[in-house]
């Protein structure tokens, strides 16, 4: 960000200490309210990022010069941590959402018809680090962590499916997690595990108290989510094209006092 950083202000810093030797740096942390630069809501208009468009082709796009960039992630809370929350085109998604969840996931239901039982209730079972063993297939995984909120355990060093076990359990803790008419559970990549379930109101709740397959509830899996979250990402408030050299000086000073 060559054209946004040269307009940040320099402070002089010794890198080593008891050196006598200053260097000029510029002082990235500092930070001004854009909202407060232009407060007429008519100098904002609002844009939809196309899909593989980058920060400086939609600069030009609306104001003829790449120059102008760095308003975008100034003027929207959702880029203000930097580029990497600039929306992704699908094949960067797919491989940041990969590289985001690269574990498995083993999610313990109660199933329908069973109104009672706690033995598929993963809080305040299991300990993290111990490794949990099928009783048919000898399948073997490392429990990375508990989820208690989602009723999963995500898992590392995994061997096997557990495919046709029919109880998993914990070689240090000693609890168990059972697949019979009452319970089951299900490994699949953390990518299509359920990030979290909403009711047919669109409002997060817990799983755990939940049968399978129960109405009214919707898993929201991780790559759901991801994919959720970069499509929001893509609709950004902008400066008009008559007001953005203002706009950008007045930041210029504003950042400089």
């Amino acid at each position: 960000m060559p054209h946004f950083f040269k307009n940040f202000p320099l402070t002089g810093y010794q890198f080593k200490k008891g050196s006598n030797t200053t260097t000029l740096i510029v002082v990235i942390f500092k930070h001004v309210n854009a909202y407060n630069t232009i407060d007429d809501a008519n100098a904002y208009q609002y844009y939809t990022i196309l899909e593989g468009e980058r920060p400086d082709q939609v600069s030009y796009k609306l104001y003829d010069t790449t120059q102008y960039f760095w308003t975008f992630f100034i003027l929207n809370a959702h880029l203000a941590e930097g580029h990497n929350y600039w929306p992704k085109e699908y094949n960067q998604l797919v491989e940041y959402t990969n590289e985001k969840y690269p574990h498995k996931v083993l999610t313990s239901l109660r199933n329908s018809g069973y109104g009672s039982g706690e033995n598929h209730i993963i809080a305040g079972n299991f300990t993290v680090g111990e490794t949990i063993t099928g009783n048919v297939t000898g399948d073997t995984a490392v429990i990375k962590q508990i989820d208690s909120t989602r009723n999963l355990l995500i898992l590392e060093d995994v061997d096997g499916t557990f495919a046709t076990d029919t109880q998993i359990t914990g070689g240090t803790s000693g609890d168990i997690l059972y697949n019979n008419d009452q319970y089951s559970f299900t490994l699949e990549d953390e990518v299509n595990a359920p990030h979290h379930y909403e009711d047919a109101d669109d409002l997060e709740i817990p799983r755990v108290i939940f049968s399978a397959d129960e109405s009214g509830i919707f898993e929201v899996t991780n790559r759901e989510r991801e994919e959720k979250k970069n499509d929001e990402r893509m609709f950004i408030r902008v400066i008009r094209r008559e007001l953005i050299a203002d706009f950008a000086e007045a930041y210029k000073k504003l950042i400089n006092t």
